[in-house]
């Protein structure tokens, strides 16, 4: 018995090893976004859509006011990518502001969304 205790507690200890450096991971891509570099910028917000967290939406909203259009067309496809419902309405309000390249990545981003929070009754 004291076998299988120090086993379940090796693996919630791995566990939480894995979610401590996951977090790190996270709040390292979420820094890079604020980074003066738009290459660094656009590379952390393509990472951020990869890990799908929803916890990077935040970050990636604002991402999509970044000067760079590359910034903005990575958070708009790491948002989708996410299928975070919270998106849609900032995805929306920023479609009237963009480009016809941009437009046409927030519509799928959009649809992307929806489809994977649409739950038929």
């Amino acid at each position: 018995m004291s076998t299988n205790r120090s086993a379940t507690t090796e693996q919630e200890s791995r566990s939480i090893d894995t979610a401590n450096r996951d977090h790190a991971q996270l709040d390292y891509l979420v820094g890079l976004l604020s980074d003066g570099n738009p290459g660094n910028r656009w590379k952390a917000a393509q990472a951020l859509g990869r890990i799908q967290d929803p916890a990077a939406v935040d970050a990636l909203l604002r991402a999509l006011y970044d000067d760079d259009w590359r910034v903005q067309q990575k958070a708009i496809w790491a948002l989708g990518t996410i299928g975070d419902p919270r998106a849609i309405t900032p995805l929306r309000r920023r479609y009237a502001e963009v480009d016809e390249g941009l437009r046409e990545l927030i519509t799928d981003a959009q649809e992307l969304i929806r489809s994977r929070t649409y739950r038929p009754e």
